[in-house]
């Protein structure tokens, strides 16, 4: 009887430790908005490897916004640009609790690194937050596009 009450306890462990390496993708929930391209919509629906935003043919920056519809706690914000090739984006990434004040998160100002379907994780110390900006400076492209899959935002609403 002692060794299935161990057994016992040591299954419901598991099952605990299990469910709490899943989170929640707060940007589920949010609206998206973008400087220029069509789409938007896609980089935050759940889904990393089929459409994709196209931030539109002109050569400069390109800007998204996800907006997370209330202030959280975030830590982890994973970034899908598209992958399959050798093009590369330079970019960094920024949030705010009130769109007035923006903290770094990211700085791939500096990248030559082509994406890859793992896509990219910055992890920090958890800060309030409601507006992730991903800033795209330029595509080894022809310094033209911007493509992104998808942009995961976790933390605490």
């Amino acid at each position: 009887m002692k060794k299935i009450y161990i057994l016992s306890l040591l299954l419901f462990s598991l099952l605990l430790s299990a469910g709490e390496g899943k989170r929640e993708n707060l940007a589920l929930k949010g609206l998206i908005s973008a400087t220029s391209g069509l789409q938007a919509d896609v980089v935050i629906d759940g889904n990393r490897k089929h459409l994709y935003w196209d931030g539109g043919v002109t050569a400069g920056k390109w800007t998204l916004e996800v907006d997370l519809g209330q202030v959280c706690l975030i830590d982890t914000v994973k970034l899908f640009f598209w992958w399959g090739d050798t093009r590369y984006y330079k970019y960094f990434m920024t949030v705010s609790a009130d769109r007035k004040i923006f903290m770094e998160i990211a700085d791939g100002r500096k990248n030559t690194t082509p994406p890859t379907a793992n896509g990219l994780t910055f992890t920090f110390s958890p800060v309030k937050a409601r507006y992730i900006r991903l800033h795209i400076l330029s595509c080894r492209e022809n310094g033209r596009y911007g493509h992104v899959r998808e942009i995961e935002v976790y933390g605490k609403e």
